[in-house]
């Protein structure tokens, strides 16, 4: 993608919020509902993983 492209891009209306911009809804949806955990630390496990893969 070229600059110009990628500037019109995240200057559009729909991308100014933060959340939108790091698409954090597709990173939640890869975390198991609450209902469907283990453990109590299984949120926080996923979590840090999914930072660690992502660094």
């Amino acid at each position: 993608m070229h600059k110009p492209d990628y500037y019109a891009r995240i200057e559009a209306p729909e991308m100014r919020d933060y959340g939108v911009y790091l698409r954090c809804d597709k990173l939640l949806a890869c975390q198991k509902p609450l209902a469907e955990m283990v453990n109590a630390d299984e949120l926080q496990f996923q979590i840090v993983h999914q930072v660690e893969e992502l660094w």
